[in-house]
């Protein structure tokens, strides 16, 4: 596998398009435990712990398939990100 650097198309996966989409929709703010920590938008984990600049990408033939609740995706504790 040959590393590659990351475009910003690349950077905007498809759970954050969904997540964008879906948030759009959202008929209530998210007000649930972890409403108010400050999340990098990319991996929703918490600023401190983000590794989002340290990411790679790697030319390869894997593909993946995540199936997930509709409202799964604006929970920042999903663990399919």
């Amino acid at each position: 596998m040959s590393k590659i650097a990351m475009s910003k198309t690349e950077q905007n996966h498809a759970i954050q398009r969904l997540y964008k989409a879906r948030l759009s929709r959202a008929t209530r703010p998210y007000l649930a435990r972890g409403a108010g920590v400050d999340r990098c938008q990319q991996c929703m984990l918490v600023r401190h712990y983000c590794i989002c600049a340290h990411r790679t990408a790697h030319k390869t033939h894997a593909a993946f398939m995540l199936l997930m609740y509709d409202d799964e995706v604006l929970k920042p504790s999903n663990t399919g990100r």
